[in-house]
């Protein structure tokens, strides 16, 4: 997805409802090793290309206009790429169904349905009557921690 197709689904998204103010961040790769990822303190409504900052799989900035720092979050697109090279873009939002979905039970691992038809368009869910699991990690500002928790969450899938 190049940067101003992007820029114009992140408008249609927050005119949604689901990135207030300067809430989530998004990336889409460019190379195997990189990826173009939101500036921190954007307004998502109002992203354009510039306001794209090019990162490494290590954490490493790329290339940076007038001081730019990308998203706190970072490390959690560094995490996604490297596990899954099909990963071509990431849109992390802060929907009010999804927000209040994870609140639903508080001290859960993740949330679970069958019955939908539309569960069908989930990558690998053959039908409406599947399980569908939608893991919940706490929320922290401790990004590694986040990243940590994937991981085992991760390892736990696949056992």
């Amino acid at each position: 997805m190049q940067l101003y197709q992007l820029c114009a689904y992140l408008g249609v998204l927050d005119a949604r409802g689901y990135t207030r103010a300067t809430s989530g961040n998004h990336s889409v790769r460019q190379s195997p090793s990189s990826f173009a990822i939101t500036r921190s303190g954007l307004q998502k409504g109002e992203v354009t290309p510039q306001d794209f900052l090019i990162v490494d799989l290590n954490g490493q900035v790329l290339s940076c206009e007038n001081g730019m720092k990308p998203s706190d979050e970072t490390g959690l697109h560094i995490e996604i790429y490297r596990k899954d090279s099909l990963v071509n873009w990431i849109l992390h939002v802060h929907s009010v169904a999804g927000t209040a979905l994870s609140m639903v039970r508080p001290y859960s691992s993740s949330f679970s349905f069958c019955g939908f038809e539309m569960q069908k368009a989930i990558f690998g869910c053959l039908s409406h009557e599947s399980r569908v699991d939608i893991p919940i990690l706490e929320n922290s500002q401790d990004i590694p921690s986040i990243v940590d928790a994937m991981r085992e969450r991760w390892i736990a899938i696949a056992a």
